[in-house]
């Protein structure tokens, strides 16, 4: 007797990957995601503009897109209104920023600088030109975080860096970052992961380094002189890298690479009110990571609608 093969574990795993699509895709058509996106995230360049201080103790460094442009907007202003600070701003383009774009960073903040990649591919090769193996990564297409632990040691005019990535919102005063700044104490956000590269962290096993746990490099505050000391572990790291000839995300590396600086020197991890990924918000937080792994589109639907109930845009307009 022939027996008839059980297809209903196929079925339901078929099914429960369509009903994730089109739950995904019903999402994207909340009235809150649409009206947040598509109508008031815009609403940002309807404010006044920041001037940015070429006498601060430190820079803000930001890199963003054509696409992410206004998130970053929103970060900085954010960030800049809440901690009541006015630091120099560079922004580094991905490539992507269209001049109108550009035009609008130098209008909204007023001194800020913003790096051309075809600018930078040429005085990067020339800054790294010490350093083969962080030259040759340096150049790689999809290695677009380079740029968050590269350039922004090229392009500074501070000892010290706040390095922000452009799906971050502040919602209230960071006490504890304004803290760290003044001290000059370099610190950290958490992940809810270690999103290393297993390679890297094997390669800093062999050295008898420990990597501290959970290091998300989207919000740091770094020495700019301790990294520039330490391209030439960076440029041995990626040696190591380049010699195991296995194939693994190479924008692994820089969070591995920024794990391994702020561990060795004993930078300070923030509190759980410095949020990531999908914690929800609440009114303890500080500020909120939305990170591309489903909850990007939180930034819109939670951040963006929480600022507008709080009337962020007003008190921008009302503070000149």
């Amino acid at each position: 007797m022939i027996r008839k093969m059980d297809n209903r574990p196929f079925i339901r795993n078929k099914m429960s990957h369509f009903l994730a699509r089109i739950h995904y895709r019903l999402k994207k058509l909340k009235p809150g995601y649409i009206h947040h996106k598509l109508l008031f995230r815009g609403r940002i360049l309807r404010t006044p503009a920041f001037t940015c201080s070429d006498k601060s103790s430190f820079e803000v460094h930001i890199i963003t897109s054509e696409k992410d442009f206004l998130d970053a907007i929103w970060c900085i202003k954010t960030f800049y209104y809440y901690s009541r600070l006015r630091p120099g701003l560079v922004v580094h383009s991905d490539g992507s920023l269209t001049e109108r774009q550009i035009q609008l960073i130098h209008e909204h903040f007023i001194g800020s600088k913003v790096i051309k990649k075809s600018t930078s591919d040429n005085e990067m090769s020339q800054f790294l030109a010490d350093y083969p193996n962080l030259k040759t990564f340096r150049k790689r297409r999809d290695f677009y975080c380079a740029l968050k632990i590269l350039d922004n040691l090229n392009y500074s005019g501070s000892k010290h860096q706040l390095l922000l990535d452009s799906d971050i919102l502040f919602f209230k005063e960071p006490t504890e970052i304004i803290k760290c700044i003044k001290n000059n104490k370099p610190f950290f956000n958490s992940d809810y992961q270690d999103a290393y590269s297993p390679i890297g962290l094997n390669y800093f096993k062999t050295k008898g380094l420990k990597i501290l746990p959970r290091i998300n490099a989207g919000l740091l505050f770094i020495n700019r002189e301790f990294y520039v000391s330490h391209l030439d572990t960076m440029d041995s790291y990626f040696g190591y890298i380049k010699s195991q000839k296995t194939r693994e995300n190479v924008n692994w590396h820089e969070q591995t690479l920024h794990a391994m600086l702020l561990s060795m020197c004993n930078a300070q991890r923030l509190s759980r009110h410095h949020q990531i990924s999908d914690r929800p918000i609440s009114p303890s937080t500080v500020s909120h990571h939305f990170v591309n792994n489903g909850n990007r589109d939180k930034m819109y639907i939670d951040g963006l609608r929480k600022l507008r109930k709080e009337g962020f845009l007003e008190k921008l307009s009302d503070r000149i």
